[in-house]
């Protein structure tokens, strides 16, 4: 709808249509939350992650990746302008630019994902003064590109042959958050650590906690409604004592 529309405005401006007609055009209505979170079965995103036998360049680099996208969440923008003075290793912690926020979020920085980096720092990263972390591997080096790494995690998605509603870092960013719902973190602490700026960006997920759907499920309607039932008898009796009055 969206493509017809704007086709028609251009079509409109070069007058080979009628006026108007995009304006007629209707969208299908969407509701909020409509869709379920699109992302891969946890045990995929471990198949995705793991260290290869042999790895070469390539998979090392994009192993660091995969990694920042699975166990963080982060967005593809917030891995390619991740530099290298974003980790203190004194600290163990890494520290992220978000730009919904304008602000700084730091997290500690897990032994898996710290020993991934360093061996891409030792073995492939070029010796080069750029300070983003992430680099091209072929002259001229260069910070990576936001087209680049999503093309690399879909190229890798689809080659372990994974049948996914959507792919690419955004998809391992709805596995990390369903997976923090299995684990029984509240809403509230599944939103500061995908950094949302309101609880409304994390309801979606609500939809994927299956052990809290089953408890609303398993809930004694009969008795609810009964007690709605017997609030309708007392109101009804009220006003016919008051004369209709309340």
């Amino acid at each position: 709808v969206i493509a017809l529309r704007a086709f028609l405005r251009f079509a409109e401006a070069n007058e080979w249509c009628a006026p108007g007609l995009a304006a007629r055009i209707d969208a299908p209505r969407i509701y909020t939350h409509e869709r379920l979170p699109r992302g891969p079965r946890w045990e995929d995103v471990a198949r995705l992650v793991a260290e290869p036998a042999r790895p070469s360049p390539s998979d090392i680099r994009d192993r660091a990746i995969l990694l920042l996208h699975a166990v963080y969440a982060f967005r593809n923008s917030e891995v390619i302008s991740l530099r290298l003075s974003d980790i203190d290793w004194q600290q163990e912690t890494i520290c992220v630019w978000r730009p919904k926020q304008q602000k700084r979020q730091c997290y500690p920085l897990v032994p898996e994902v710290g020993e991934a980096i360093i061996q891409y720092l030792r073995q492939v990263r070029p010796k080069h003064i750029c300070p983003q972390l992430f680099l091209s591997l072929l002259q001229p080096y260069r910070p990576m590109t936001t087209t680049g790494l999503s093309t690399m995690v879909r190229i890798r998605q689809r080659g372990l042959g994974l049948v996914l509603p959507g792919y690419g870092p955004h998809s391992l960013r709805h596995a990390c958050a369903t997976r923090l719902i299995a684990e029984g973190f509240s809403l509230k602490e599944i939103g500061d650590h995908l950094g949302h700026t309101s609880t409304e960006a994390t309801q979606i997920y609500a939809k994927v906690d299956m052990p809290a759907l089953r408890q609303v499920a398993s809930m004694d309607l009969a008795s609810l409604v009964d007690y709605a039932a017997r609030l309708e008898a007392d109101a009804a009796s009220g006003d016919s004592e008051t004369g209709g009055q309340r």
